[in-house]
């Protein structure tokens, strides 16, 4: 019987006390952009871990559905027939921190178990890197780095669980003591879902960057001066032309 309960205890504070993905300034990044004319583009994306694989399949999700893009296509998946106007590279870096608040979440926190209703506080600063070029040209036309900076909380089943052990470990919680030294760093597990949860707001931030550079980029080609054979002034009287050998 005491088996019984202590199993339905762990199970009530590891399954209980966690917390869902919450974005505090989720719509803190908002830009709209409309281009001169309808665009089609070739989008690369230079990304070597799944966060930063989701955030910029997240870019390329809102280009797709963009008012002033036409059509895009993955470079390396885009059929023969498609014939892009620019081709932009996206490459999203971020850095994770965890806080110091998540010490005191984690004691005294636990008697209230603050990790549940309130989680874990973390931030992604992410750096997402954006380079225009021709199709047919390796020469990058434009670049620029948007900077975007998500405040969040989180708390999984296992941070959930350690962090409530301070209601069945002895000493009343005093392990939380030590634990809340380890729960002050960042946990690796939340940062897929932030990916997913900052799809929209994100992707969206990004695609308009791309289209105001995209739309530079177009109108600086469209009104490039053509290039004038140069005219040189007549010689002074009694000079020779230059064109004319002398005698």
């Amino acid at each position: 019987m005491r088996l019984e309960l202590l199993a339905s205890l762990l199970a009530f504070c590891a399954v209980g006390c966690t917390h869902t993905m919450e974005v505090v300034n989720l719509h803190q990044y908002q830009k709209t952009v409309v281009a001169p004319r309808s665009l089609k583009l070739s989008f690369e994306r230079v990304a070597s871990d799944d966060p930063a694989k989701q955030m910029a399949q997240d870019v390329k999700d809102e280009l797709a559905s963009h008012s002033s893009v036409e059509r895009v296509a993955q470079l390396d998946l885009q059929p023969p027939d498609f014939h892009p106007d620019y081709v932009v590279k996206v490459a999203p870096v971020t850095k994770y921190t965890g806080s110091g608040w998540n010490y005191l979440v984690t004691f005294p926190g636990f008697l209230l178990f603050t990790h549940a209703w309130n989680g874990f506080v973390y931030h992604a600063d992410t750096t997402t890197e954006i380079e225009v070029r021709r199709p047919d040209d390796s020469k990058i036309l434009a670049s620029r780095a948007v900077e975007t900076d998500w405040n969040f909380r989180h708390c999984d089943f296992g941070r959930g669980a350690w962090t409530s052990s301070g209601w069945y470990t002895p000493f009343w919680g005093g392990l939380n003591l030590i634990i809340g030294f380890w729960m002050v760093g960042y946990d690796d597990d939340a940062s897929l879902p932030l990916a997913f949860a900052i799809h929209d707001p994100y992707g969206e931030y990004i695609a308009n960057n791309i289209v105001e550079l995209v739309s530079t980029v177009d109108t600086a080609g469209a009104t490039q001066p053509e290039a004038h054979a140069s005219t040189q002034a007549p010689p002074p009287p009694g000079e020779p032309s230059p064109e004319t050998p002398p005698p």
